[in-house]
């Protein structure tokens, strides 16, 4: 942020009004579009209050984190979602004017002075953010017509087909880590994007994933092949973070160079993980945050486990959509590196481990 403010008290205010904070969103919106369940139904009440406290959510990520650009990527995804709608930019800016009110009526001078500072700054930015994200299968992908032909099977939810390309690629030849890098994780980010661009529904977005989780694990005998080298990885998610494709796929790569990996999946407690790094003695724990608000969990694991277990003994790595739009956000929550995709990762560990 531009500003230099205690932002570790305003993070402790918001997180204990919280409750009352959105009370007000939700009240100052349906006195705004008092027509809502005559237009949508009771659907669209609902949808309206989880959207605020999605809002909510994120902004205190932002202030917590001490990082505007936070809630300026949460704003950027926003506006292509309700662009994606048809909702007019101007109604799209509403709940951002309920924020600042809401925050003047809720707190101190200092303190409204700063979440108004947020808003603003992504205010002052949202014309210029698309309205559109491109897709994420593109000629430039070498696999580019594999891509398009597993995802376009997916879409017919003909999981057999799908599983069939990949399964016709392995048999002749094709590197699996490529599989991985230019066919499944292209694929998924596009059936994100079709999702946030109401082009399909939450359910086929969930069966998308399910269905390339299991094609996945048809994979395994080309994975669990590799000569082991000793090393020990854990790969997991905080409590809360129910996406786990990412991370499983981090743990596959470990996997192919010949680590011993322990995936722990999506929601998975503080001393889960702790007790597991105990009995494994894990030199490297991959942590992977999809949802930016998550992030600050993820630090307060980060906390915790520095506590128990010092940095020439476990080196900590995270990565996830939520990253992205900080490549620096690391430092700040105390990892060791932060790595774009499960092949950079690899490369990630090595460097801190000094192998190779």
């Amino acid at each position: 942020m531009e500003e230099n403010f205690d932002n570790n008290s305003l993070c402790a205010q918001l997180k204990e009004d919280r409750e009352l904070f959105l009370k007000k969103l939700i009240l100052k919106s349906f006195e705004a579009f008092p027509d809502i369940e005559i237009k949508y139904g009771k659907n669209g009440v609902e949808r309206t209050k989880e959207d605020l406290n999605y809002h909510l959510e994120h902004l205190t990520a932002a202030v917590c984190l001490n990082d505007k650009n936070l809630f300026l990527d949460y704003a950027a995804w926003l506006k292509m979602f309700f662009t994606s709608i048809n909702l007019p930019v101007d109604y799209q800016k509403v709940p951002f004017s309920h924020i600042k009110e809401t925050a003047e009526e809720l707190f101190s001078d200092r303190f409204e002075q700063q979440l108004v500072s947020i808003v603003n700054y992504v205010l002052e930015r949202y014309d210029a953010l698309p309205a559109e994200q491109n897709s994420f299968i593109s000629e430039n992908n070498k696999l580019n017509i594999i891509a398009q032909q597993y995802m376009n099977s997916l879409l017919r939810k003909e999981r057999t087909s799908a599983e069939r390309i990949i399964l016709n690629q392995m048999q002749t030849g094709a590197n699996i880590k490529e599989i991985y890098l230019y066919v499944f994780q292209p694929v998924q980010w596009e059936i994100g994007r079709l999702w946030q661009m109401n082009k399909i529904s939450v359910a086929m977005e969930h069966y998308c994933t399910a269905a390339t989780q299991f094609i996945m694990s048809r994979l395994y005998e080309y994975i669990f092949t590799t000569k082991k080298n000793g090393r020990n990885l854990i790969a997991a998610s905080v409590s809360g973070e129910l996406h786990e494709l990412g991370i499983r796929m981090v743990a596959d790569f470990f996997e192919i160079e010949g680590w011993n990996t322990f995936y722990l999946g999506a929601n998975t407690p503080v001393k889960s993980i702790s007790q597991m790094i105990k009995e494994t003695g894990s030199e490297v724990l991959a942590i992977s945050a999809t949802i930016a608000f998550n992030i600050p969990k993820v630090k307060s694991l980060i906390s915790e486990l520095r506590n128990e277990f010092d940095k020439t003994s476990l080196k900590i790595i995270v990565g996830g959509k939520a990253f992205n739009s900080n490549p620096e956000l690391w430092q700040n929550i105390g990892a060791d590196g932060y790595a774009v995709d499960a092949a950079e990762a690899i490369t990630l560990a090595n460097r801190l481990l000094k192998v190779g």
